[in-house]
């Protein structure tokens, strides 16, 4: 069986549900004998590769072997390969699909080692920040590629985990010449803003013809206010959850109680101490994003400007995103943005 290097305890991350749907269907089919054989091949292979420190060799054959025959473990090697080569965003995203999947599997412990390992990852990842014009929305037909990867329009102003290193940002839209520049996303925790390119129409193009003005967007004080009751909302549901995992954290001690003898117990009462240890975890978590969501959008909310005059120029437009907040037996959601 193909097993992770290594055991850390449990935390919370961001996983996105692409991620997670893709690796809960991917191990379905029955794949070919043949198939199989050389999905263990690259995985041993790249076992030996990643003990004699040839990382992007070793990282390279563990993604082969994942793809050919999909597993848990592969998975997981995978991602401890990309977070030793310093691929933060791409070793962040695999771990939080494991956590994810062993989790559907009923294979905790390896749920809370990804989980654990995608909370540290996470705070070093480097993040870049589209800076779009503030009528960007992609309905002309505007496409943002990074690498090979289409940037969905849904993303365009949410902070993107990338791995550090050279990437390459291409802009296209029918009728328009398309632009491509360089980024060097730097290592560690930092967001970096990228400005994308405004395309220019083709000579021949009907884009040429006079467009209507933009209209201006809200005002920055109505999108950070509107941002800051998110806040508030994400706090009280955090807290809740919270509160409900401290009842079951005294619940699961009490069972537990029932088949224990001073430090000695039964396999009931240690399954119990386990399950209540989990939902203590839990239940400290979302007491601390729940306290610090109060606080931010409670800043938020009473910092919030006031509308601009009509003669001033219209703000830059407020971005922000909601993403899923998931781990064992934990469900919520997070907010990121700018303003």
């Amino acid at each position: 069986m193909r097993i992770a290097r290594a055991m850390f305890a449990a935390c919370v991350t961001l996983v996105t549900a692409e991620s997670v749907a893709a690796q809960a269907q991917a191990d379905a089919p029955t794949r070919p004998p043949q198939v199989v054989a050389r999905a263990e091949a690259r995985f041993h292979e790249g076992e030996r590769l990643f003990d004699a420190k040839q990382y992007p060799e070793a990282c390279a054959a563990f993604d082969e072997s994942e793809r050919l025959d999909p597993q848990l473990g592969t998975l997981l090697n995978l991602a401890f390969c990309q977070e030793t080569a310093g691929k933060t965003a791409s070793a962040w995203r695999e771990y939080s699909a494991g956590s994810v999947w062993g989790e559907q599997r009923g294979q905790h412990d390896r749920a809370a080692w990804a989980l654990s390992r995608a909370f540290d990852v996470g705070k070093r990842l480097p993040l870049v920040l589209l800076v779009l014009a503030p009528e960007a929305s992609g309905a002309d037909g505007t496409s943002i590629r990074i690498d090979d990867d289409v940037v969905p329009v849904s993303d365009w102003f949410s902070p993107l985990p990338l791995d550090p290193g050279q990437h390459t940002l291409l802009v296209s839209a029918p009728g328009h010449r398309s632009q491509q520049i360089a980024l060097l996303v730097a290592e560690g925790p930092s967001t970096q803003n990228v400005s994308v390119p405004t395309l220019e129409p083709l000579p021949s193009s009907p884009a040429l013809a006079t467009a209507e003005a933009p209209q201006p967007g809200p005002s920055r004080g109505d999108g950070q206010r509107v941002v800051g009751w998110v806040g508030l909302g994400l706090g009280v549901a955090a807290l809740g959850l919270g509160t409900y995992y401290g009842i079951m954290t005294l619940s699961k001690k009490s069972d537990a109680s029932g088949h224990c003898a001073g430090p000695e117990c039964d396999a009931t009462g240690v399954a119990d101490q386990d399950e209540a240890h989990r939902d203590a975890t839990v239940s400290t978590l979302a007491f601390g994003v729940g306290l610090a969501s109060l606080g931010v959008g409670a800043w938020l909310t009473l910092t919030a400007a006031s509308p601009p005059p009509p003669s001033s120029p219209p703000p830059p437009p407020v971005r922000a995103a909601i993403q899923p907040l998931l781990g064992p037996r934990l469900a919520g959601v997070g907010m990121v943005g700018s303003w």
